[in-house]
Order: C-alpha cells, then sequence, then structure tokens
C-alpha cells in the first residue's frame, strides 16, 4: 500500500511540476508588470505542490495510510457536478452571455446542493449580479454583456 501511495504521489506531483513549468516558460515570456500575478501564482503552485508531494511521502508508510478505504461514487458527486455546471456555464455563456450563464449556474447548483428557503437563491444570486454590473459594467467600463 504505501509503495502504490508513494508512486500515486509521484506521478501528480510530476504532473503539476510539468503544468507549472510549462506556463512559467510562457510567463517569463510575458512583459514584466504582465508576468507578475501568473509568476506568483505560479510559484504558490510549486509550493504547494512540493508541500503535498513532501506530506505525502512521509504519510506514505505510517499506519494511518492503511486505513484509507476506496473512493466511493458517493464521494464523487459533488466534484462531478461542480465540473458539469462549470462545463454547462461555458457553453451557455459562449451562446448567451454572462449575466444568462450566470444566473442559470448559480440556481442550478443552489438547487442540487440544497440550499434553503428559495428565497436566499434569488437574494445571493441578484447581489452577485448588482455587484459585478456596478464594478465591472458601470465603474471599470468593462463590456460584460
Amino acid at each position: 500500500m504505501a509503495n502504490k501511495k508513494r508512486k500515486e504521489s509521484l506521478i501528480v506531483a510530476g504532473v503539476l511540476y510539468a503544468f507549472t513549468g510549462f506556463f512559467l516558460y510562457k510567463a517569463y515570456k510575458l512583459p514584466d508588470q504582465a508576468a507578475f500575478f501568473p509568476k506568483m501564482i505560479l510559484f504558490l503552485l510549486l509550493l504547494l505542490t512540493t508541500l503535498m508531494l513532501i506530506k505525502d511521502l512521509k504519510d506514505a508508510g505510517s499506519a494511518d495510510s492503511k486505513k484509507e478505504g476506496k473512493l466511493d461514487g458517493k464521494q464523487m458527486v459533488a466534484p462531478l457536478l461542480m465540473f458539469l455546471g462549470i462545463t454547462a456555464f461555458c457553453l451557455i455563456f459562449r451562446f448567451a452571455g454572462y449575466f444568462p450563464a450566470t444566473i442559470v449556474l448559480f440556481v442550478a447548483l443552489m438547487l442540487i446542493f440544497k440550499v434553503r428557503p428559495w428565497w436566499k437563491i434569488l437574494v445571493i444570486t441578484a447581489g452577485y449580479l448588482v455587484f459585478i454590473y456596478l464594478m465591472f459594467v458601470m465603474w471599470l467600463q468593462v463590456q460584460l454583456l
């Protein structure tokens, strides 16, 4: 079990290091001021990947790692629903625009995750959209429509 855990950790860390390395390479081709934030995020990802790898390799041989069970279907429902929701958001955004796509995403996800009472769904969605409209469209004059 410990050997399998080590192998999985090394594979995940390798993929994350390759991903980060590729985008760091791209970020260094950007102008200095434009590259600051992407570099900062990518270095944070490098740090977190390294910390994850150290923790996983240290924990791979411990007794606690043997207690871990297999992943069941119930644990995969929420991440799968989020993935499908974001995919639907991207499709709706492409054809209808930001605001309709955001309404559909917010309402659908809050219904799926059983946000109650229903008026909270409306208040949260409306409040978010009003804030984004005032901030980006009115104040910053960014065209989101």
